[in-house]
């Protein structure tokens, strides 16, 4: 029985739950503190209101009002900043080139049929099976590489220059057995030597491909074509040839790009239980049941897991984009709700002074020097929430700057993003009652009681 283009297994990290239980606590919080100047507000008596004179926005609504805001405005700092952060850092990975081919290559986990590993010859089924692939009309190349690409799950070996041994450790490397084409299926370029062939059996000299990074990290001043290294502690790869250094990629982890990649021959490795790679025109359900026949028909494996190469780049990313949605919702309510605190603080504020705002126009006060002064008070405000949440929002973005791609915790653009998105959303919020201020008619104000 075939499983047709079945995406991986999710694994969600606990650490969303985390995050959206903090997030849901502090907005909250956020929608609490929003609500505190329209609470005083509502309380407050509007005939002894309007027979105050205060001469500031803060001033109008108290010490009290004005502190709530500004924690409203500090508290969407942090919240805007975790947000900027992630959603930034999931278009770095989304954007980012892995260093092989994603589009229109399919890829088939290879499961035993009863008995059909008993008595299989390697060096005979492998080659048939990757030849009969190729053959199917719309397929351009296949091949066969052990571990499934974009899984995790890596052999990780050192390896180190040399054939005997010695104290050098080498360089913690990314181990891969794959079949020749390989490179060439997945548009991994290769750089020097020659790619595997299928006379690079288990009773052939043993062999090896190394990426450009590993190849240059090992020998920085030499031609890597026909040195030896030694991989792992196999006793059987402790005198490699390297035939070959191709491209660097990404293989296992799209968030890993200073990895060091090594290639064996799949026949010098471990063969069996693989992954068929299908490099298409298109990735169509009658072609992957092309694949699944070809398969079955040789009588030793069927092709049980069928995904997209392309589909499992984004499962693979299913974190990062839940983290940066959810992140960027709260970011975006906090950021809603200080336009709307902001938005009431001054209306209140406004109703307040209409008198006050009446005197000044009817002795000859500008509309611009009317509209300055009512926004002055609020840039003061988120101004200074800004200065209180900035030091508050570097303090929690080191608490999850490993979950991070591209960027630092840290990050300047992002903290002068955030800044004058609340600096801009605080001056949108209080532009139209400023606005309805000082395009009152001066008598009507004056008569306001």
């Amino acid at each position: 029985m075939r499983e047709f283009i079945v995406p991986p297994a999710l694994d969600v990290a606990p650490d969303l739950a985390v995050l959206a239980f903090t997030a849901g606590v502090a907005i909250m919080v956020a929608i609490l503190v929003g609500i505190g100047p329209t609470l005083m507000a509502m309380r407050t008596d509007p005939t002894r209101s309007l027979e105050q004179g205060s001469r500031t926005t803060a001033g109008s609504t108290g010490s009290f009002g004005a502190l709530l805001i500004a924690a409203q405005v500090a508290l969407s700092v942090v919240l805007l900043m975790g947000a900027a952060l992630f959603v930034r850092s999931f278009g770095n990975l989304r954007s980012r080139d892995p260093g092989f081919r994603k589009q229109n290559v399919i890829i088939a986990k290879l499961f035993p049929m009863p008995g059909g590993y008993k008595k299989l010859d390697n060096s005979r089924y492998y080659p048939e099976l990757v030849d009969r692939t190729s053959s199917i009309q719309g397929v351009r190349q296949a091949s066969i590489c052990h571990m499934r690409p974009l899984s995790n799950i890596k052999g990780n070996e050192p390896v180190a220059p040399g054939s005997s041994a010695s104290s050098t450790e080498g360089f913690g490397s990314d181990l891969q057995m794959v079949s020749p084409q390989f490179f060439e299926t997945l548009g991994i370029r290769l750089m020097e030597g020659r790619d595997f062939t299928w006379q690079d059996y288990e009773k052939a000299p043993r062999v090896a491909i190394l990426g450009l990074r590993l190849a240059r990290r090992l020998f920085p001043t030499d031609d890597a074509i026909g040195q030896r290294v030694r991989i792992g502690k196999d006793p059987g790869r402790q005198n490699v040839e390297i035939v070959g250094v191709v491209s660097d990629a990404s293989l296992w982890s799209l968030r890993d790009p200073d990895s060091f990649e090594v290639y064996i021959p799949l026949l010098q490795g471990y063969a069996q239980w693989s992954e068929l790679i299908v490099w298409a025109e298109a990735t169509t359900p009658a072609l992957v049941d092309a694949v699944g026949q070809e398969v079955q028909k040789l009588g030793h494996e069927y092709a049980f897991r069928v995904t997209t190469l392309a589909g499992d780049a984004d499962q693979s990313m299913v974190e990062e984009r839940l983290t940066a949605m959810l992140s960027g919702f709260y970011g975006g309510l906090s950021l809603i709700l200080a336009a709307i605190g902001l938005y009431g603080l001054v209306s209140f504020a406004v109703t307040r002074r209409t008198r006050e705002i009446g005197i000044r126009m009817a002795l000859g006060a500008r509309s611009s020097s009317v509209l300055w002064m009512v926004l002055r008070g609020v840039v003061t405000l988120v101004a200074a929430g800004v200065a209180v949440g900035i030091p508050c929002a570097l303090l929690a973005a080191r608490s999850f700057a490993s979950l991070l791609f591209g960027l630092s915790a840290s990050d300047p653009m992002t903290l002068a993003f955030v800044a004058a998105a609340l600096l801009g959303t605080g001056v949108a919020a209080a532009y139209l009652p400023a606005r309805r201020a000082f395009k009152s008619d001066p008598l009507v104000a004056l008569r306001y009681e």
